[in-house]
């Protein structure tokens, strides 16, 4: 934090807030597919590593969460790193029909390919 700033606008805490939570769902989402792609229903840190090392969005993490993963094999978080660059996640879910288990609370005319932020924003604008 910045010593000379001692206040905070209550707009900015709520502002703040709700970027942590899109945050916090995003990183959610993306290591439950992996969960999902290696055919678990549980996510493990092996999973959040894997999407920390392939989505340049989550890249701020690796450093500070080094000795978080120890456990995950080096192979996986250089294969993660690399990534398949011919075909997205969540491309191989809906190939592999596994989608509706991903994310099953999505209603029928949800777009699998809009971010929540971007599903927020058009609620805001509908309200």
């Amino acid at each position: 934090m910045d010593p000379d700033v001692d206040m905070i606008n209550a707009e900015a805490v709520k502002l703040i807030a709700k970027a942590a939570e899109f945050f916090i769902e995003e990183l959610s989402r993306a290591s439950y597919t992996e969960a999902v792609l290696d055919k678990r229903k549980t996510v493990q840190a092996k999973d959040i590593g894997k999407v920390i090392a392939a989505n340049p969005v989550f890249e701020f993490l690796e450093d500070a969460l080094d000795d978080w993963y120890e456990d995950m094999a080096e192979e996986d978080i250089v294969e993660a790193a690399q990534g398949d660059e011919t075909q997205p996640p969540e491309t191989l879910a809906e190939d592999e029909g596994i989608l509706d288990e991903i994310s099953p609370d999505l209603p029928e005319t949800a777009d699998p390919d809009q971010t929540i932020a971007e599903e927020e924003n058009e609620e805001m604008e509908e309200a």
